[in-house]
């Protein structure tokens, strides 16, 4: 230890000082001592928050801001990491990677304010948070991400010597010169750019299948990596005349990382010699095949032979069933991922881990759009060694029948909640239920059928947890009446929504223990759907302990009362 800092221990300070001061003059301490250029492991960040107070718990909402202001503290560092395109474009998996763990990179905090609003309907926080750097560099390498400040690989362009575009000394520079920015973001410096004859040209454009040749070529490239571009004005041997452009992208020695990007456009491009060109080039072709290039879209190629180990992640799940429903049809015995488990169960996704084997490349075209049981591939996206697949479902269950709620079946806690409510409210719009919501119906295409002038028990038990139904047969123009009732107590904050026929949201409705609204039937219209739930879902800072509602439903059809 630094001298100074043993004499400062040895100091007879209240302990409460030796708390505060000893760390701050250590921290200190260690950032003048650091050589110069190394950067600093340990930065401090303040993050804000301010969140609501649900039902007068200042407790809850204090736990709440605070993990707001440490997630912000945190989220200012990524913006010291990362550039701002990659921020905004990344939103997603930041938040569920990188600021669903802030506890990960806070070696320390200290509040700076902590406070509710005089009308106690806003709590604040302000956290001094000690974020370190190294274990968020990594995640977020993981993630794809380049870091500012890394060095940039070195980057030299080729195309054919023929190629209608890049040929012509007037559009070249132009190209290059939309495409170097995109480059540098993704942490690559373009270094030159040179032609290459149509044979070597063919083996750089075909990258899905093994070539010695190309192979052997790449070996004697000085360059960390190779971008092949290339484009086509015109179908061969036809008279269309729209324009095309692709990409391919080779870096390392040996076993190359590539990826493959192309855009190809109806509009028909100009004449060779047109001054119009240069536009229709860039504006139909460059620009927005430079949107692609993102850091996701690098992913790892490895040739055919032995296994590799593999984290595969799927994402678009709407519940637990639907994750099994998948899995069924997805891992079949002698199949590549037959021999993958599940590693970790998120919110939003599940991730396995096995050993693949074959042409980890070949992957994309194999995977993509395929239909697995009641699902579809939407599209998969390489992070170097993690595989995601985002799916949807594309055959839906049927819409289910409400359950009849007879009193004898009643749980306890039910009964007693309801008996206790209609003992005590009189002039009430609903009476005793004579059905029940029947899970699982927490998404549209497991709505409830909804029966009509008669009242429905249901129970919200988290905030995770919605309730959907759908009336159907009903005349366009025709008005409901919505009756709603909660007879017990709640943390939670209820909302009831109406979307349409077509599940499109209309509106929203935040009642305390009562609501009562009407809604049109749009024309060419025949049914609607509403959504009981939680008005804020899903909170990754809080904790259990949040009471459940019961509720009571009543829709009533025009002219029925």
């Amino acid at each position: 230890m630094n001298p100074l800092i043993l004499v400062l221990a040895s100091l007879p300070l209240r302990p409460i000082l030796q708390r505060r001061v000893l760390p701050a003059l250590a921290a200190a301490w260690l950032c003048l001592a650091a050589p110069a250029g190394v950067q600093a492991q340990v930065v401090e960040k303040v993050g804000q928050a301010e969140v609501p107070i649900l039902e007068d718990n200042l407790d809850a909402a204090k736990t709440r801001a605070i993990r707001e202001a440490q997630t912000q503290a945190v989220g200012r560092m990524v913006a010291d990491l990362v550039a701002p395109e990659w921020v905004t474009l990344y939103d997603k998996e930041l938040r569920r990677g990188i600021f669903a763990r802030v506890d990960r990179y806070i070696s320390a905090f200290r509040t700076q304010r902590l406070e509710a609003s005089a009308d106690r309907t806003r709590y604040a926080a302000v956290v001094s948070a000690q974020v370190s750097r190294n274990p968020l560099v990594e995640d977020l390498r993981e993630l794809g991400l380049p870091i500012l400040g890394d060095p940039r690989k070195p980057l030299r362009i080729l195309y054919a010597a023929n190629d209608p575009v890049l040929s012509q000394t007037a559009l070249r520079p132009a190209v290059l010169g939309a495409l170097q920015p995109r480059l540098e973001l993704v942490n690559f410096r373009v270094t030159g750019a040179a032609a290459v004859d149509a044979g070597t040209a063919e083996w750089l454009r075909d990258a899905a299948t093994d070539n010695p040749r190309r192979a052997e070529f790449l070996g004697r490239q000085r360059s960390d990596a190779l971008l092949f571009v290339g484009f086509r004005l015109g179908a061969p041997g036809t008279t269309q005349t729209a324009g095309s452009m692709e990409a391919v992208l080779y870096q390392g020695s040996g076993g190359f990382v590539l990826a493959d990007f192309d855009r190809l456009t109806a509009a028909q491009a100009p004449r060779t010699g047109d001054p119009r060109l240069r536009d229709y080039v860039l504006a139909e072709l460059v620009n927005p095949l430079v949107l692609q290039v993102q850091p996701g879209a690098i992913r790892t190629f490895r040739p055919t032979g032995g296994g590799t180990r593999l984290a595969l992640r799927v994402t678009g799940f709407d519940s637990v069933a639907e994750e099994e429903a998948f899995e069924s049809s997805f891992f079949r015995l002698n199949g590549p991922f037959a021999n993958f488990a599940i590693h970790r169960i998120g919110p939003d996704a599940v991730v396995y881990q096995g050993t693949y084997r074959g042409n980890r490349d070949g992957l994309d075209r194999e995977l993509t759009g395929r239909q697995v049981g009641d699902f579809a591939i939407r599209h998969i996206t390489w992070m170097d060694s993690q595989l995601e697949l985002e799916v949807h479902r594309t055959v839906y269950p049927q819409h289910q029948e409400q359950e009849l709620f007879p009193v004898e079946k009643r749980p306890p806690q039910v009964a007693e909640v309801l008996q206790l409510f209609f003992s005590r409210s009189t002039a009430l719009e609903v009476q005793d239920p004579l059905y029940s919501e029947k899970e699982d119906n927490g998404w549209l295409e497991r709505a409830n059928q909804l029966p009509f002038n008669a009242t429905v028990y249901g129970q919200v038990d988290s905030r995770g947890d919605a309730d959907f139904y759908i009336g159907e047969n009903l005349a366009e123009g025709e008005t409901l009446d919505v009756i709603w009732y909660r007879p017990d107590r709640t943390n939670l904050s209820p909302v009831v929504r109406v979307h349409d026929g077509n599940g499109r949201p209309v509106r929203s409705y935040f009642p305390r223990a009562y609501t009562r609204f009407s809604y049109k039937v749009p024309p060419g219209q025949h049914s609607f759907y509403l959504e009981v739930a939680d008005r804020f879902g899903f909170i990754k800072t809080d904790g259990s302990g949040y009471q459940k509602y019961h509720y009571l439903l009543l829709v009533k059809r025009q002219g029925s009362r």
